[in-house]
């Protein structure tokens, strides 16, 4: 028991454990009580405040204990970084592996890809080429020598980025390999390769190969084929030509090889150039309403004006009924 005043009155020596001040009826027993409860709930507060502050330094005393026994000397620092280094030299080195296997993976589908398009090509050219009529010397369509110029265009383009992915990698080289094996008739890259280029590539650029292409076709001595298309045709048997004054006179004979007779022949005959360009044409009749039965020829002549630039001349069937 302990003589305190009075928070309310300001009585002088009235004891903390009485219930109530005698002037002024205060609680004091209860008013100081809970003064000594909130002293003890900061005393533990300050106890518990000190713990953690002393476990604190504990933890960093430990701490540093550790790193001084890890790091403490210069030759231990010196060995962490050199683990460190190597560490972050194999995640690099493993980053430019993945990234050289993706590259290379790519390149191999790349290269097939293209392999595939210059087979898609040369089947363009070879489509293109075989619509030629072989007796007529000539093409259903007029853009022939377009057609295959870009047909060529694209295969040289290929060329160029199957041989820059085979020098990629040897794997990539080897997949080149296995793939033109696989989808060719050929042994390896560099053999279908030369293949092309000696058979499609024949003269400086490509418009000129194209245009030589056509011509080595649409004028080509395919007697076989030549004869088969005869055999089944209206067809101009023989011609020749002589002049005649200020005239070229070039003359000939029609066969029917159809099952049919054919009435107004009308034959188209034509000047052309060194470079088989058409200067000139000019057209007759070898029949009219008379007709030309199966099996049987008639003769025709047509008059066409000279040109001095003329080096082949041509006569073919133009129309008839």
């Amino acid at each position: 028991m302990a003589l305190v005043k009075c928070p309310e009155c300001g009585r002088e020596k009235v004891s903390d454990s009485a219930e109530a001040c005698p002037d002024c009826g205060y609680a004091i027993k209860s008013h100081y009580d809970k003064v000594k409860q909130e002293e003890e709930e900061k005393r533990l507060a300050e106890e518990r405040e000190q713990q953690r502050i002393a476990e604190e330094e504990e933890k960093e005393k430990q701490h540093q204990e550790n790193m001084n026994k890890y790091f403490g000397t210069p030759m231990k620092k010196i060995g962490w970084g050199v683990v460190v280094c190597a560490v972050l030299a194999l995640i690099i080195m493993f980053g430019i592996y993945i990234d050289k296997e993706n590259k290379i993976a790519e390149s191999i589908e790349d290269s097939q890809w293209y392999v595939d398009k210059i087979r898609t090509c040369v089947s363009s050219v070879d489509s293109t080429l075989s619509s030629a009529d072989f007796v007529y010397g000539s093409f259903g369509s007029n853009d022939a020598i377009e057609n295959i110029t870009e047909d060529l265009d694209d295969i040289r383009l290929y060329i160029s980025f199957v041989d820059m992915d085979y020098k990629e990698d040897t794997r990539v080289a080897d997949a080149v390999e296995s793939y033109v094996k696989s989808k060719t008739t050929y042994e390896s890259w560099e053999d279908y390769k030369t293949y092309i280029k000696s058979e499609y590539f024949v003269a400086d650029s490509n418009e000129e190969s194209a245009d030589k292409l056509v011509k080595g076709v649409a004028y080509s001595s395919n007697e076989e084929m030549r004869d088969e298309k005869r055999k089944t045709s209206l067809i101009v048997e023989e011609f020749n030509i002589t002049t005649s004054g200020k005239n070229y006179k070039i003359y000939g004979t029609v066969t029917n090889n159809t099952s049919r007779t054919v009435y107004f022949v009308k034959v188209k005959v034509s000047l052309k150039d060194e470079n088989y360009k058409v200067l000139d044409t000019e057209t007759t009749y070898a029949c009219g309403d008379e007709g030309i039965k199966p099996g049987e020829s008639a003769k025709f002549d047509c008059f066409i004006e000279k040109d001095s630039d003329m080096q082949y001349y041509s006569a073919e069937i133009y129309d008839y009924d």
